[in-house]
């Protein structure tokens, strides 16, 4: 008897879609796989629908869902209040008096551009005073 195996590759975020569609599949035709071999018994879809909820939690960990969402609703919220900051110092360098350098070169531009369009990454490039 000739049996096939099939290797392939598959991103992490879809191993747990496709392991339901084999268990789906393997359900809708299980009189067919129990003709073919008697390993595929009534706890087969059981056990292979176990193994992957059991992926899907190492996969999409709860926990670590729930803490980035606690560091996205936080960086969103850091956002706003540079919005805010960024404002007033940019009309406290254009209102003073005496400055040796135009209050463009404060670098306000690169950090409002920074901030709307969410790189956070860019942001704190651009905050940072040398």
């Amino acid at each position: 008897m000739v049996f096939l195996k099939l290797r392939f590759r598959a991103r992490l975020n879809e191993l747990s879609p496709l392991a339901l569609f084999m268990t789906n599949s393997f359900v809708k035709n299980q009189s067919d796989f129990e003709v073919f071999s008697p390993k595929y018994d009534d706890t087969y879809a059981a056990r292979v629908e176990a193994k992957r909820k059991e992926v899907d939690k190492i996969i999409n960990p709860i926990q670590l869902t729930g803490e980035l969402k606690v560091i996205t609703r936080n960086i969103y919220s850091a956002q706003t209040t540079v919005s805010k900051t960024i404002g007033l110092l940019q009309g406290y360098a254009k209102r003073a008096v005496g400055l040796s350098i135009d209050p463009k070169d404060f670098g306000f531009g690169a950090v409002r551009i920074s901030n709307n369009s969410g790189d956070i990454e860019g942001l704190g490039f651009a905050i940072t005073v040398t």
